[in-house]
């Protein structure tokens, strides 16, 4: 699957700051994990203000399949739904505030590589 992130809308270099969502609306930006849901085929409204994958699925749990890749509910209906190491990884990287912009792209575009995913950065 080919994923499109373009650079004039992606949030990335920041960790822990309360800005940072799937998608924001008043700005337009979004994450990395912001991209790869777009192109999974969730809408910009359905992810705004949502802060992760995991936080998407507690509302949503009926698109398990389709964020496997990303998170995985528990076996215990008590207990919230979980980022794979596969996302932990790539929230990582686009958080990173010390990677040059050129590295982060290549550290991603490895990573998403290994899950059949084709990063294509515009823009």
């Amino acid at each position: 699957m080919i994923v499109t992130v373009d650079r004039a809308r992606w949030n990335r270099g920041k960790i822990g700051e309360d800005e940072v969502y799937l998608f924001n609306a008043y700005d337009g930006h979004l994450d990395i994990c912001g991209f790869i849901m777009l192109d999974l085929g969730f809408s910009r409204g359905q992810l705004n203000g949502v802060m992760s994958p995991e936080n998407f699925l507690a509302m949503h749990p009926r698109h398990e399949k389709t964020l496997s890749r990303l998170t995985v509910l528990p076996l215990n209906m008590f207990e919230e739904p979980v980022r794979t190491s596969f996302c932990d990884l790539i929230i990582e990287i686009n958080d990173d505030p010390s990677l040059e912009e050129w590295r982060r792209e290549e550290l991603l575009a490895q990573a998403c590589e290994k899950q059949d995913l084709c990063l294509f950065f515009v823009n």
